[in-house]
């Protein structure tokens, strides 16, 4: 739940950055992109491509130019790097309570192991898993010994 919590703000984030860059560049329904975005980008990659491409269908036929297209293309791939690198690994690390280095490892290591996008997808509660697992049965220390139940009878 909390990834679910985290991965919903970084997407609401995507969709107001997006939507007041392609603003700033005078695309029409620029806000409505945005509004797409941050409500698809929920799902990583899959709400990034369905809003690029009517998107850059909409610069293209607006302005008749590549250039536009190319603006469009470049301010998604910057949100993308912001979002990669500063806000998805600081709010989704937060949430889930992961260092943001972990989760910037753990979708690499996760896509390297799983294969791509279901890896990416799942990375960060994998991870989150795992360091619970290992918080749980690995990590914590034992106040007593096991067997050890004389202690329990000793008088105080």
């Amino acid at each position: 739940v909390a990834f679910f919590r985290g991965q919903v703000v970084v997407s609401l984030i995507d969709g107001i950055l997006t939507g007041i860059a392609l603003k700033a560049l005078g695309l029409p329904y620029a806000i409505s992109i945005g509004i797409a975005l941050a409500v698809l980008g929920i799902m990583p990659f899959i709400g990034i491509i369905v809003t690029f491409i009517p998107a850059a269908l909409i610069a293209l036929g607006h302005f008749g130019d590549w250039q536009h297209v190319l603006y469009v293309a470049l301010i998604f791939f910057a949100v993308q790097q912001i979002d990669g690198f500063l806000i998805q690994p600081k709010i989704v690390g937060d949430s889930v309570g992961l260092h943001p280095l972990t989760v910037i490892f753990s979708v690499l290591l996760w896509s390297l192991l799983l294969g791509g996008f279901i890896g990416a997808l799942l990375a960060v509660p994998m991870t989150a898993a795992v360091k619970v697992l290992f918080g749980r049965y690995i990590w914590q220390k034992k106040l007593k010994p096991l067997g050890d139940a004389s202690d329990d009878l000793a008088p105080a």
